[in-house]
């Protein structure tokens, strides 16, 4: 096994990262240095554990955060104690081979949630192990979870029991919050920390103290609207990314890609279209991805959408859309919800992520069952995220998981929050749970965006994780038939041209308007199933993708509920907010049509490279020096168009084999025909 990887900055060696998760992750991802190596030399009693954020690291890592002095002693202070279960190890390496089609012996032989429980889970004699030496060191533990017990007390009885100081962190720009930080190595006694998994909320985190504090995990994948400019700072939390463009039965849009051909500009020197009036149906976007050939439409599997928020009445939505796109209504218990206490903060209209993910997996997988798991509002940390993807696995409530959502990009991770997801995405893997997570909408990462770090290419966190299916993004191409054309690796670019100056502003290409996120992680080995596939180095990410641009993306819709109620709203949106429900809903067809969940998919994918099951997709479908994109007229700007030139990814390229937007590929109807089902 290999040693977790430290960050290549050698100037801020992140130590709280270099031993988080402080688990071996199975497949070749990263193990963890054993215990007795952990110990301090000063200090034979305790050992360190994953939590707190190195003080070095803290301004660079949240540009607008700002590290005050220590806590005052006296102040109450909230954090949680992750517990390691019963056989953290065994967990791994269970997890590893349940998912690996090569390992005969084991795969798919998965565990009930019971089973998982009763193997894995925390004992009895754990929680008071912990609980005991909490109370003595002058703490008040809480109700213990099934995977962690929340913990309060005085800052200075905290300091003394975790021996770590903590200093007040301001983080955030426009409502500054203050975190409680420990900005030293976090330690517990040697007699309880077999039972520890990590210590958590003793960081700041991305997304903290900004207009959206409510929304602290950012669950949403967003851009600015594609006709503004995209400056320093802007909005950080991601949204759906919208489409730009006329009405239908406007002369200056198509009604099918390529249908109406613009003459005003040759970019390039080339005849663009304009851009759609309308996204793709349903149907078109299932029978792109080879699903129509498939007789299987996700019959008894059940996908669940982890997010932040909720509307006040999703099944209506979810109805209106079918009734507009001709897709069979919900049947009776189709659709369920779980919704936090404290309750889930409500989503107004025009904010289409719920929406935009449900209606993706009903598209393509529209006899599966839903299940919405909203994350609650109540803490400015990763916990409610935490909480909310725990209900799903303790529950084992769906056997595919779709997540638009992300915790920030690596440099901004507390090894408290890899190592307690983590051991969720590792307990789903031996339950046949799958997740799927957008890689990005960023690129490379290295385009300003709030208060994200971007002075050097980074990926973004789930996404990154080795037991998660990250998900990248393509433009997809249909003819005015429907048929498949081609895609290119999603990464959009815009310029304005003057049509009375004949001058294009910028240059061409343009501006970067948003693409798949993807690069190499800093966090983790190269897991065991991209050997020979991906770069050497750390796990490559993404691993898969499907349409992701809002230009070529698929009809959603709504029912008002703020100034016209009851009135359906269609709308387009894209980004990996929408390529991971997409891909979410082609796993649970595959689980229909392979007769078995394929739980963590990713080792069974690469088992499929440079097989007809993926389509290789790269940045130049057409040929070398040919582009592809679309002319857009916006009406607020006469004597203007734009051109969104398509395969233009912020410091990326798809190109032929694995890379970094498109991963092995998109789907064709190869995956779903069992020809080398396993």
């Amino acid at each position: 096994m290999t040693k977790p990887r430290s960050r290549r900055r050698s100037s801020r060696r992140r130590t709280a990262l270099v031993i988080a998760p402080l688990l071996a992750i199975g497949l070749g991802g990263i193990a963890a240095p054993a215990l007795g190596a952990l110990v301090d030399s000063d200090a034979p009693a305790v050992r360190r554990v994953p939590g707190g954020f190195p003080e070095a690291d803290i301004t660079h890592a949240f540009g607008s955060a700002k590290v005050g002095g220590r806590v005052d002693p006296k102040k109450e202070v909230e954090f949680r104690v992750y517990l390691a279960g019963r056989d953290k190890d065994g967990l791994e390496r269970y997890a590893r081979q349940v998912s690996d089609p090569h390992d005969t012996a084991h795969y798919k032989k998965y565990l009930t949630a019971a089973q998982a429980r009763e193997r894995f889970g925390v004992d009895d004699a754990q929680v008071k192990r912990v609980r005991d030496w909490l109370r003595g060191a002058g703490l008040k533990p809480g109700s213990p979870t099934a995977h962690y017990l929340p913990v309060s007390g005085p800052a200075q009885q905290v300091e003394k029991a975790l021996g770590t100081v903590l200093k007040d962190v301001r983080n955030g720009r426009e409502k500054p919050v203050h975190v409680p930080t420990a900005v030293t190595p976090v330690t517990v006694p040697n007699a309880v920390a077999p039972s520890v998994l990590a210590v958590g909320g003793l960081a700041p985190v991305a997304f903290q103290g900004d207009a959206f504090e409510d929304d602290p995990s950012a669950p949403a994948r967003a851009h600015a609207p594609a006709q503004a400019s995209r400056e320093p700072g802007a909005d950080p939390v991601r949204r759906p990314v919208r489409a730009v463009g006329s009405s239908s039965g406007d002369q200056y849009c198509s009604a099918s890609f390529g249908e109406k051909p613009a003459t005003v500009v040759k970019p390039y020197g080339q005849t663009f279209p304009w851009a759609m009036c309308d996204g793709y149906t349903p149907q078109q976007m299932r029978k792109a991805y080879g699903l129509d050939t498939a007789s299987a439409t996700g019959k008894g599997q059940t996908v669940a959408v982890v997010l932040n928020g909720a509307r006040k009445n999703a099944a209506a939505d979810l109805d209106a859309w079918a009734r507009h796109e001709g897709v069979a209504p919900l049947r009776a218990g189709q659709y369920k919800e779980y919704l936090p206490n404290p309750p889930a903060r409500e989503t107004p209209d025009g904010e289409t992520e719920q929406i935009l993910d449900l209606e993706s997996v009903r598209a393509m997988a529209p006899d599966a069952d839903l299940v919405y798991v909203a994350a609650s509002k109540a803490s400015p940390t990763p916990g409610p995220m935490f909480d909310a993807t725990a209900k799903v696995v303790d529950g084992r409530l769906a056997d595919v998981v779709s997540n638009s959502w992300y915790l920030g990009v690596e440099s901004q991770m507390s090894g408290d929050v890899t190592a307690s997801m983590h051991h969720l995405f590792a307990l789903g893997a031996v339950e046949g749970i799958g997740f799927t997570f957008g890689s990005g909408d960023e690129g490379n990462s290295t385009g300003p965006r709030g208060d994200i770090p971007h002075d050097r290419p980074a990926v973004e966190y789930p996404a990154s994780d080795p037991m998660v299916t990250s998900v990248g993004g393509t433009s997809l191409i249909l003819d005015r038939n429907g048929r498949y054309r081609y895609e290119t690796g999603w990464g959009t670019t815009m310029s304005w041209y003057d049509i009375k100056a004949g001058t294009w502003d910028p240059k061409l290409p343009g501006l970067h308007d948003g693409g798949a996120g993807g690069g190499t992680s800093e966090l983790f080995h190269r897991p065991s199933y991209q050997d020979g596939i991906t770069p050497a180095g750390g796990r490559s990410m993404p691993d898969i993708s499907a349409d992701a641009d809002p230009q070529t993306s698929m009809n959603i819709g709504y029912l008002n509920t703020s100034d016209a109620p009851g009135r359906y709203e269609p709308d387009q949106a894209g980004g990996t907010s929408a390529s991971a429900p997409l891909t979410a809903g082609m796993l649970a067809v595959l689980n229909e049509r392979n007769h078995a969940p394929t739980g963590f998919a990713n080792p069974y994918l690469y088992s499929l490279h440079g097989g007809p099951e993926l389509r290789d997709v790269t940045d130049t479908p057409l040929g070398p020096g040919e582009e592809t994109g679309v002319l857009v007229h916006v009406d607020d700007t006469p004597g203007k168009v734009m051109a969104r030139t398509f395969g233009k990814d912020l410091g990326l390229s798809a190109t032929r084999g694995y890379d970094h937007v498109t991963g092995l590929g998109s789907p064709t109807s190869a995956l779903f025909s069992g020809a080398r089902r396993r």
